[in-house]
């Protein structure tokens, strides 16, 4: 396995609760996302706010996508979703 490379673009998907950003692997891209409950419970997140508890735990966040990539932990679509059990 390469590198995980990760862009500095997120987005909220309000309606599905989530925060959504991109892992790199190897030229393909992962489309990876972590639940607001799992940034509400694990990095203090405001329900307002929840791409701020994002930030701030993006390092943790990006290790632990890089890790479910390595044991090939992929959805049904081919991406990876955080949820608050995983932490």
């Amino acid at each position: 396995m390469g590198e995980c490379v990760f862009p500095p673009i997120e987005h909220e998907n309000n309606p599905a609760e989530l925060i959504e950003f991109d892992a790199m692997l190897d030229g393909k891209t992962v489309k990876c996302s972590v639940s607001y409950e799992a940034l509400r419970d694990h990095f203090e997140a405001d329900y307002s706010d929840p791409l701020f508890a994002f930030m701030t735990g993006r390092s943790q966040i990006e290790t632990l996508i890089c890790k479910f990539i390595g044991e090939g932990r992929f959805e049904q679509d081919g991406g990876i979703l955080i949820t608050t059990k995983d932490f």
